[in-house]
């Protein structure tokens, strides 16, 4: 009797021991076990000092302490929600975007955590206006369209007709002198030339030159007949004594930011910027504003921080701001 026992007692914990579970959906259990959203790289930036941290956990080890203003690039949020200091976020993952001191963009490969009830995402940016333009030829994300090049021309040739004439293929500038400056198309080189402004406080035309890639606008003193070539639109000071021309190029042109005078088109001061900028600004007749930006892995241009340009003790001076 004890030993059927004892076979009775082994046979069952050799079931026991050899009992296999029955297998679980994978794909059924990871979408209950989701922890949180996979993000595209979005850009924000801290809204105070901030811990950034190794795991989402406030106990988790402080990697370091970023300071307000820092650019950080989002990878992932996790799914939930937690209260810190009386206010409600979610903790995400992160890797830093450094900036060193000539404007240059690093982006970090370590990451951690932060919590994002204190940072905030920056805005999409918006397309610069420029001021000597007429208001209804203003086509949206067509600002090198040949609609908008029509535009312009018809414009300033009905309003300034003494001055400009458009002969089919020949565009004609009269300068107070007496003399004509004459641009003929050349469509088999494709170099096409459209009057794009006039601007009677400085006596100024700016013709358009489209070449097949790419292309320039040239300036004319009506007063003179000096011309110069720019890589965009100028941007004049407020008293137009001095004009910038700058661009941020990424094929076909080239980068630049130099300030001139207005009067004699001589060079004042000249740097080739490092990152894409946009939106120049005029503070006062001394000082430059403009947005340095950051691109996605969308492809959006963000805005990060300010370039600030200032004539200041005889010589034009960079300092770079945060929004």
């Amino acid at each position: 009797m004890k030993t059927v026992r004892i076979k009775m007692i082994c046979v069952l914990l050799f079931a026991i021991l050899n009992c296999e579970e029955k297998p679980i959906d994978n794909h059924i259990e990871k979408d209950k076990t989701k922890t949180g959203d996979a993000l595209n790289e979005e850009l924000y930036l801290t809204t105070a000092r901030l811990k950034f941290r190794k795991s989402s956990d406030s106990n988790g080890k402080v990697i370091k302490v970023l300071e307000k203003n820092q650019p950080i690039l989002a990878t992932f949020r996790m799914k939930i929600s937690h209260t810190i200091n009386g206010k409600k976020g979610y903790w995400v993952k992160v890797k830093l975007l450094e900036i060193n001191k000539s404007g240059a963009f690093s982006k970090s490969e370590k990451s951690g955590f932060v919590f994002d009830a204190y940072i905030r995402k920056v805005k999409l940016q918006k397309a610069e206006k420029i001021n000597y333009l007429p208001a209804h030829c203003s086509f949206p994300n067509s600002k090198w369209t040949q609609k908008l090049y029509n535009c312009l021309e018809i414009f300033f040739l009905q309003k300034h007709s003494k001055l400009f004439k458009r002969d089919k293929e020949k565009l004609i500038v009269r300068l107070q002198n007496g003399r004509e400056l004459v641009y003929l198309n050349n469509h088999k080189n494709t170099r096409i030339y459209h009057l794009n402004a006039f601007i009677p406080k400085v006596s100024m035309a700016i013709v358009n030159v489209a070449l097949y890639e790419g292309g320039w606008k040239t300036l004319i003193n009506l007063k003179t007949g000096k011309t110069i070539n720019f890589t965009d639109d100028p941007k004049f000071s407020p008293d137009f004594t001095i004009m910038v021309d700058a661009m941020f190029c990424e094929a076909h042109c080239e980068t630049k930011f130099s300030i001139y005078s207005v009067s004699e088109f001589k060079l004042k001061w000249s740097q080739i910027p490092k990152n894409n900028f946009s939106n120049l600004i005029w503070l006062n007749n001394r000082t430059i504003e403009s947005k340095i930006l950051y691109h996605t892995r969308s492809g959006y241009s963000l805005p990060v921080y300010k370039k600030m340009y200032r004539f200041k003790n005889k010589k034009w001076q960079t300092k770079y701001e945060y929004f």
